[in-house]
């Protein structure tokens, strides 16, 4: 009888630009895992995530009825039968899931699948922000072209609860608040959990030590090791202008205090 591709899946949860991303593509490489393409995962269920941003990005427990919670692990059947971007065709293997709007809905996710492990990963609020910023401007990570009275640039990255009272405020203080309230769920979210359920990556520790960082989570999660970690990384390394990331650091500075007790507790997390 053929495994589930459901059992255990493995969910990558982070702010934007935290290394989510970074970890998620590594993990690609890794034997017995398999990934959905991006946007895949409530594909086929647009009352989860609705173009107006009526849900903000937020899901809870609540929301996983036992009707969605079927229709959501039927459409991951099929997609890992099918073969969708990332999804071997032969046996069975855990999902791994990066999707930014993670952050946001652990309990939901953790309703749907619950033998489900979770990866956060920290990075340093102000490096993540700035990236954040500028990608922002770039319009290069676009996510709701047209929210209702929204008069910024496009959004991007998840969409926040609350996102309506940002309206008209500086793109700065936009990217922060992103930051601060994808924090507070998901700080609030991970503590609930029992301890065996989740762990800690440290971006700045994934790019400096891959070999080491990667073998730690790879064990924790039960997975086999890679032969090439720092190529993996190294591959997966934005391209963004160091004179952009300074010039946008300034714009940050009067918000920054915002984020500085969410970040404490984030890093005392990898002290424990």
């Amino acid at each position: 009888m053929r495994a589930d591709p459901l059992e255990r899946p493995i969910f990558i949860v982070a702010p934007p630009r935290s290394g989510a991303r970074l970890l998620a593509g590594a993990f690609g490489a890794v034997p017995g895992t398999w990934t959905l393409g991006a946007g895949q995962l409530f594909a086929g269920l647009p009352d989860l995530e609705p173009p107006d941003g009526r849900r903000a990005g937020r899901l809870t427990a609540a929301d996983c009825t036992q009707e969605v919670r079927g229709q959501l692990r039927a459409r991951l059947q099929i997609a890992f039968a099918a073969g969708e971007p990332g999804a071997p065709r032969s046996a069975a293997s855990r999902l791994v899931e990066a999707a930014p709007r993670n952050a946001l809905i652990v309990p939901f996710l953790r309703r749907a699948f619950p033998d489900a492990t979770f990866v956060y990963v920290h990075r340093r609020p102000l490096d993540a922000l700035a990236e954040s910023l500028a990608i922002w401007r770039a319009g290069s990570a676009t996510t709701y072209r047209r929210l209702p009275g929204w008069d910024g640039p496009p959004w991007s990255f998840l969409l926040v609860p609350g996102w309506q009272g940002l309206i008209g405020a500086p793109l700065a203080e936009v990217v922060t608040e992103q930051w601060v309230r994808t924090m507070r769920a998901l700080t609030a979210d991970l503590e609930r959990l029992p301890p065996a359920s989740w762990c800690v990556s440290d971006r700045d520790a994934l790019v400096a030590n891959p070999a080491g960082e990667l073998a730690r989570l790879l064990g924790f999660l039960g997975l086999p090791g890679l032969t090439q970690p720092v190529a993996l990384v190294e591959a997966q390394l934005p391209a963004l202008d160091a004179a952009d990331l300074d010039g946008v650091r300034g714009e940050l500075a009067p918000y920054l205090d915002r984020a500085v007790e969410l970040a404490r507790r984030a890093r005392d997390w990898s002290a424990d």
